[in-house]
């Protein structure tokens, strides 16, 4: 009886967990003969699945985009392997196994990187499709590759679709507002941080960022507001990515892109607000059956069942992705 049950059991887990194959590869970036190195996570007995690239947000992560214990990438890539949907992630540049200088480096560096990984996937010749599954900073590369018509098929999770200076004044503004300041003076204060943000892209971008708060400062009607911006953002070694960051404007990229597009957000992301991004992609981004634009009920940043949607709040939350957007992901690509 009981060497029956353990049959049993075995052939539940070979059901629902399909034998998946696991490989340490890496790739360079041909820009600057960064090696980036990273996992690929293969369904066996799959022949031709696709695969995704997937690229981590803002700041140095891991393969598996580990941020307070949890481990999203990891988490996504083992379901959608279990679903026959192969993928490669890789820890960032200048982190992990991964090499790479991190001097004067942008968005449009990261991107780079990513798009040596696509190119490495489709070199291997045994994918039916390659996408991209990128996270916040992340999610806006996807939107860039995909308007390059470098990709088949893109998956954004709370990526910015705004102006980035637009993202960060919204984030100022929402937590003004929780601490209890009026929307007319929460408005004033955003609307000072604004003009200090405009000064700094229009600054040349190789200007050590403490240099130009400094100059901000001296000029600057609201000198409060320019000093108090200067003692947390006047760190020389990522001045020019905020700068660029600051500038960039992922809409007019959305709107050449043709390739089928998903782009998610949870109506409680504190980082990247749903409502805002969300309805810049409707606006920009051509009209296809093959889209989805889909917004998720009380989720965060990181796609979890939360209470505040703060950043302080995700380390005290045992979920690591909600098991809903990880079956949309799966079920979407697999209807390509």
């Amino acid at each position: 009886m009981k060497k029956t049950l353990f049959l049993i059991f075995a052939l539940m887990l070979l059901v629902h967990f399909p034998a998946k194959a696991q490989e340490d590869v890496s790739f360079t970036n041909p820009a600057d003969g960064a090696v980036l190195s990273g996992t690929l996570l293969m369904p066996k007995d799959v022949e031709n699945p696709p695969v995704v690239l997937m690229v981590t947000g803002s700041g140095q992560q891991n393969r598996d985009e580990e941020i307070l214990g949890h481990k999203p990438f990891k988490v996504i890539a083992e379901y959608l392997a279990e679903r026959g949907i192969a993928s490669l992630r890789y820890d960032d540049r200048g982190y992990g196994k991964s090499t790479g200088s991190l001097d004067g480096v942008t968005t449009e560096t990261f991107k780079q990187d990513a798009l040596a990984g696509v190119e490495y996937l489709k070199s291997i010749g045994k994918f039916s499709k390659v996408g991209v599954l990128g996270h916040s900073e992340g999610g806006t590369i996807a939107f860039l590759i995909a308007a390059d018509g470098k990709a088949d098929f893109i998956v954004s999770m709370a990526g910015g679709a705004v102006q980035g200076k637009e993202t960060i004044l919204t984030q100022n503004y929402n937590a003004l507002k929780m601490q209890g300041i009026t929307s007319e003076q929460a408005g004033e204060i955003v609307d000072a941080v604004e003009d200090v943000f405009n000064k700094i892209i229009a600054s040349p971008i190789d200007e050590p960022m403490s240099e130009t708060l400094q100059k901000i400062a001296a000029e600057s009607e609201n000198p409060e507001i320019a000093q108090t911006l200067a003692m947390q953002l006047g760190s020389d070694a990522n001045g020019k990515w905020f700068k660029y960051f600051l500038a960039l404007d992922p809409s007019e990229a959305i709107s050449k892109i043709t390739c089928p597009v998903m782009a998610i957000n949870g109506t409680k992301d504190f980082q990247v607000d749903c409502e805002e991004n969300l309805d810049s992609i409707k606006k920009k981004l051509h009209e296809s059956p093959k889209n989805l634009i889909k917004s998720y009920e009380g989720l965060n940043h990181l796609f979890q069942h939360c209470t505040t949607g703060f950043p302080m709040e995700y380390a005290t939350i045992k979920e690591d992705i909600a098991e809903e957007v990880l079956s949309d992901i799966s079920n979407w690509i697999k209807s390509l």
